[in-house]
């Protein structure tokens, strides 16, 4: 019997779960802080509210993730894309990918930390104690695995699969930024974005959750080790001018290394080659030119019956198609005129330059090439797309619901960020 739950969240219903998601974990936060004291120290010398949080946290997204996609009759499985399994070469080129993205987008988060620094916002990190291994193992489910696969169910999993609808440009920037807003915290903001946007551009290679779990647990995984057992990494200092020659080489080689990877992701997801035009292009050119032939065709057809039967209604006719198929064609010649003057920077009348549009001419050309190059990027992520949403509405407008969870996401990590600058 064939289901009749839908694959996909809507975009509104897509905001809709991410404002209840961040309202809810917040309220649990809350609800910790003023309910356990912040005396009681838990297991690795950290604070049971602090245990408490990390955990809830996961689960609230969650139960969100869960609670909407029953209330909307949504297909959890197909949507989250949970049942997919990677092949051993995307699990492979996982393990680089996480590598590099700390390598490429490290140094963009440090350089923002030390800028904010200089403001005189402060900033402190407690980390519990992981002098025994099995406790360094407790801290990894905690802070590695736990945030990664309920994280990637809410927002690449469940939150983003509305807003492709709208395109997979936005998509993929505006899941990135839901995914660093989330985190509250200022400090994280640059990297997170970064990530996330490589997390959602192999979460739609793949159409598996399980690609997204797996770097975001490598990437938290390699963060842990390095703060555990490598603390040296984290305050290396090479002094003058060198710590900023080492975060440009590592920001080009990390970039680098990501393109060339996503690209074998790709591959090793079984995508075809990309191509930037549509079909319908085609299809759209032989409709035209068959509606001009045969526009010309019963102009002649009028006329020769206007001849023949000296009828002052075939004339009309004959004259009404004739008028049409040439204002047609004068329509496409000058539409071609503008575009190649607009493209060379010179009057459509005169074909001279002129001083007083030349700035907007710019600006248009500017307008034209971003589109086309929106539309390409589009078409790309389109075709690599493993699990395509049931509809798209590329016209769409941002939902409310979407533009509140943006202003709730906001507001705390702005909170977050001013409060920095008043603590000692």
């Amino acid at each position: 019997m064939k289901s009749d739950k839908k694959t996909g969240l809507s975009i509104n219903e897509g905001g809709q779960l991410y404002t209840v998601g961040l309202l809810v974990v917040y309220f649990l936060q809350l609800l910790i802080f003023f309910a356990v004291p912040k005396g009681i120290i838990g297991v690795a010398d950290f604070p049971l509210s602090s245990w408490l949080v990390l955990f809830l946290n996961q689960t609230a997204f969650i139960a969100c993730v869960f609670f909407i996609m029953r209330v909307k009759n949504v297909a959890f499985l197909k949507t989250v894309r949970v049942a997919k399994p990677l092949n051993w070469k995307q699990i492979l080129l996982i393990i680089p990918l996480a590598v590099f993205s700390i390598a490429a987008f490290l140094p963009l988060a440090q350089g923002f930390v030390k800028f904010v620094s200089l403001l005189g916002y402060n900033y402190s990190n407690s980390f519990p104690n992981a002098e025994y291994f099995p406790l360094f193992l407790l801290i990894v489910f905690m802070l590695g695995v736990l945030p990664a696969m309920g994280e990637e169910m809410f927002i690449r999993g469940a939150v983003m699969s509305g807003l492709k609808q709208r395109s997979y440009v936005f998509a993929v920037l505006c899941s990135a930024l839901l995914f660093s807003l989330m985190h509250g915290n200022a400090l994280q903001t640059v990297h997170q974005f970064a990530l996330g946007i490589v997390l959602a551009l192999i979460c739609i290679m793949s159409g598996s959750y399980w690609a997204s779990v797996l770097l975001h647990f490598l990437n938290n995984l390699i963060s842990l080790v390095v703060t555990v057992y490598i603390p040296q990494l984290n305050g290396l200092d090479l002094g003058g001018p060198y710590n900023f020659l080492l975060g440009v080489a590592s920001f080009a080689v990390g970039t680098a290394a990501l393109i060339f990877l996503l690209i074998l992701f790709y591959k090793a997801s079984g995508g075809k080659p990309i191509r930037l035009r549509h079909a319908a292009t085609a299809e759209e050119n032989i409709s035209a030119a068959t509606a001009d032939t045969a526009n010309t065709e019963c102009a002649d057809g009028a006329k020769k019956i206007a001849d023949a039967t000296n009828d002052f209604f075939a004339v009309d006719v004959a004259s009404s198609l004739t008028a049409h198929t040439s204002a047609k064609k004068d329509t496409a010649a000058t539409t071609t005129a503008q575009k190649s003057a607009v493209a060379k920077g010179t009057d459509v009348t005169d074909g001279t330059k002129t001083d007083t549009d030349t700035n907007e001419e710019s600006v248009i050309g500017l307008k034209i090439r971003l589109k086309a190059s929106f539309k390409k990027i589009n078409t790309a992520l389109a075709q690599m797309d493993g699990n395509p949403p049931e509809k798209a509405n590329t016209g769409a407008s941002v939902p409310a619901s979407l533009i509140l969870g943006f202003m709730v996401a906001g507001l705390l990590w702005l909170v977050n960020f001013i409060s920095g600058f008043f603590l000692k």
